[in-house]
């Protein structure tokens, strides 16, 4: 005697859950009983094996208890019942919408990328990629870098093959931009099983301002995002099956992030805890392998640690203590009021996105207390995004940055807190209107981002990174930026000795790179750095500049874009010392000099 319909539906329900757990990606996240109406409707097409949903409402109101051969027969057919609406139809279509979504997205940021203005920081990093690459120099031991390692070798690495150029760098961008935004879809595709949702978070992700505005250009927060979200999704719950591969792949993951920030490691504790709570047997050996993934990762910082491990503490670490007088983790009242400036506009009192994304947060946290679940099935998104935001503070001084890293999570977190709410609606009817209504806020969510792209991306206008010239804003401008390199091009030969006061204008410049001008920034902390150290600082002095400038050793100066503090006098000595401009692009001059005038370029050799 087969099942009533009803009985069958709920034990396929709980079928798909205990089956999930073992088979599925994403098991136990998504399942959700089915509505009265879809069972009718499936059960009208013949997609159920029986013939019993007219006693659909009659059993659900009885509660009657099947017998062992009834449920021996349901659970047979259990599988037919679950898999057809939530495994089979979502897998058969999930990997191309998937995929065309990190097209839209690729090209949406792609086209952002390339119009988007320099950054400062940009210009310092990507010249690094081209310096190790073009001519052999590595981070610390010859030019200083005060971050960590991944970044400009990756980027040259890039470079190296398509070209040093603005578009292969900003590419790379958009590449890794989409490819976060395509795991976020992903995920949220797979908790509710919703592709109008699923677009609707792609499109509140790359409409985001943190997003747009900061993983567009060569910096490290797109960088570390990636690999760090690379690094959660390998993770029970996010995971359903674990092995001693997908922990030590996690944790190699984790390691490129810290690879490309050093603050990261605060996470690697927080997220060994939460392995802890995740694996109930053979904790040990899961701990093990994933210490032992990021322990290799972390390994390509030993080649620089022996080579100068002075050198390397001081770059990587040590250079944050002068940057401000409050050291290395001070100036809390610059913290706080930055922080009050992140969720309310300070000095106005206007709430903003990123308060959002903290209620998110906290709405995550009280909902799990509330209904008492254990922390082995917390998302690991949620200890990601506590850790990193509040990392975040600690550098000195704080920048706003810093900040964009959490926010893929934070929206991991919110697909989370909307599934919650899909198993709270009783209906299918109830679970489109909401889907309907998230669709139509992300739809005004993109229409007001767009405001905001205009006048950032498009018109420079308050972009971090970015500081105020003699020629405006125009100057950091990607065709400026690229005029700029090319009126080098024409002025002086390749071996020509050019310093440019923003290494960027060298990128796409077919000229050397001066030893040790890779990175400008020590101008600035010159008078604070104590005199032992500064032999360990790889850079050009304000000494060696002037001195350059007195006996006409630099052929060529680009003058512009500069945040060196003695920037002012270099253009009077360049005067006094018969430099002539050869050129202006913007606020950009290129001073020549009078012996490169008098006796042209050397004769390039045969």
């Amino acid at each position: 005697m087969a099942a009533p319909a009803c009985c069958q539906i709920q034990l396929g329900v709980e079928r798909r859950e205990e089956l999930g757990a073992q088979d599925g990606e994403f098991a136990g996240l998504y399942g959700r009983p089915f509505s009265e109406r879809m069972v009718r409707s499936r059960f009208r097409r013949g997609r159920y094996p029986n013939r019993h949903a007219a006693s659909l409402g009659v059993c659900r109101k009885e509660g009657r208890e099947l017998t062992a051969e009834q449920n021996r027969q349901a659970e047979s057919d259990s599988h037919r019942i679950g898999d057809w609406d939530q495994t089979e139809k979502p897998m058969r279509y999930e990997a191309l919408f998937v995929a065309m979504m990190f097209a839209l997205l690729f090209a949406f940021f792609s086209y952002l990328a390339l119009r988007r203005p320099a950054d400062v920081d940009e210009g310092f990093f990507l010249v690094f990629g081209k310096s190790i690459f073009e001519h052999g120099r590595h981070v610390y031991l010859d030019f200083f870098s005060p971050q960590m390692p991944l970044l400009p070798y990756l980027f040259g690495f890039i470079m190296n093959i398509f070209g040093y150029t603005w578009a292969a760098a900003r590419i790379v961008c958009a590449v890794l931009a989409a490819g976060i935004g395509a795991i976020v879809c992903r995920y949220a595709l797979a908790r509710t099983r919703s592709y109008v949702f699923a677009a609707s978070v792609a499109a509140l992700y790359c409409f985001a301002p943190f997003i747009f505005i900061l993983f567009t250009c060569a910096r490290i927060p797109v960088l570390n995002t990636f690999f760090l979200l690379l690094s959660i999704i390998l993770l029970k719950p996010v995971k359903a099956r674990s092995s001693p591969m997908l922990y030590a792949l996690s944790g190699f993951f984790l390691g490129l992030s810290i690879d490309a920030r050093l603050y990261i490691a605060a996470v690697v504790p927080v997220l060994v805890f939460h392995i802890i709570k995740a694996e109930r047997g053979g904790v040990r050996h899961a701990v093990y392998y994933f210490l032992g993934g990021v322990a290799l990762a972390l390994m390509v910082n030993l080649p620089f640690f022996v080579a100068n491990p002075g050198q390397y503490v001081w770059d990587v670490l040590l250079i944050h203590s002068v940057k401000t007088s409050g050291g290395l983790i001070g100036s809390f009242g610059q913290k706080w009021d930055h922080v009050r400036q992140l969720l309310f506009d300070y000095p106005h009192t206007r709430p903003t996105l990123y308060l959002g994304y903290v209620m998110v947060f906290f709405a995550y946290l009280c909902r799990q207390l509330v209904r008492r679940v254990p922390l082995s099935e917390w998302n690991p998104a949620f200890h990601v995004a506590g850790a990193v935001f509040l990392v975040s503070l600690l550098p000195t001084p704080t920048f706003g940055r810093y900040f964009s890293v959490p926010v893929p999570f934070f929206m991991m977190l919110a697909v989370d807190l909307v599934y919650y709410l899909f198993e709270a609606a009783r209906t299918a009817r109830a679970r489109r209107t909401m889907v309907g209504i998230l669709g139509i806020g992300a739809v005004m969510f993109a229409y007001l981002a767009v405001g905001k792209i205009q006048f950032t991306i498009f018109e420079g206008n308050n972009l971090p990174g970015s500081m105020p010239t003699e020629g405006g804003k125009e100057d950091w401008h990607l065709q400026n930026v690229r005029e700029v390199s090319r009126a080098i091009d024409r002025l002086v030969q390749p071996d020509a000795a050019v310093l440019s006061l923003w290494p960027g204008y060298l990128l796409e410049a077919d000229v050397n790179i001066m030893p040790r001008t890779e990175n400008m920034t020590m101008l600035e902390l010159e008078d604070r750095i104590p005199d032992e150290i500064k032999p360990l600082t790889q850079t050009i002095t304000d000494a060696e500049i002037r001195e350059g400038i007195r006996s006409k050793q630099i052929d060529l100066l680009v003058y512009g874009n500069s945040i060196a503090p003695h920037v002012g006098e270099y253009k009077r000595l360049l005067i006094e010392n018969g430099y002539t401009v050869a050129e202006r692009v913007g606020g950009i001059s290129l001073f020549l000099s009078p012996e490169y005038q008098r006796h042209g370029p050397a004769e390039p050799v045969e």
